[in-house]
């Protein structure tokens, strides 16, 4: 019989056992690749709470390693830019999470979303608490933020 109709045969609870050894291995904490920016974290507001949110163009940014078992060497970072309120989702990929990069990736993703970034959330990691982010998000023309009018509240 071939693998791929042995897949799709196998029941759930027979793949969790088959597995079990493997996820004991794998199991715990994760590897984290945040390291808090220190320069920046004390000038810029943070939100806490996102249920007054009534429209598209509030973006949450965060970053994956895809490192394997560890975090040594260069590998790709996914860059994931979730809409709060559409749930509209933008991922692109960054090589070691660079500033220059992570900015590019920034600017290509509001260049193909269909609604003005409002704001703009991220945890503490260094790679969104830089200069050129900062920066770009401030240096915008008056009314950037708030471009398009507000949607009706649900």
């Amino acid at each position: 019989m071939g693998t791929r109709r042995q897949l799709l045969q196998i029941s759930p609870a027979t793949i969790d056992r088959l597995l079990k050894k493997v996820r004991a291995h794998y199991s715990g904490k994760g590897l984290s690749g945040t390291r808090p920016g220190s320069l920046l974290k004390h000038q810029i507001p943070i939100r806490t709470d996102n249920r007054d949110i009534a429209q598209p163009g509030f973006l949450e940014a965060d970053t994956v390693a895809h490192c394997g078992t560890s975090m040594a060497g260069d590998f790709i970072w996914s860059l994931t830019l979730p809409d709060i309120y559409s749930q509209w989702t933008e991922n692109r990929a960054v090589w070691n999470k660079g500033a220059k990069d992570v900015l590019e990736q920034v600017q290509d993703v509001e260049g193909r979303l269909p609604f003005a970034i409002l704001g703009f959330d991220v945890d503490n990691g260094s790679e969104f608490l830089t200069f050129h982010l900062w920066r770009y998000l401030l240096d915008r023309p008056p009314g950037a933020f708030d471009s398009q009018p507000p949607l009706p509240k649900k």
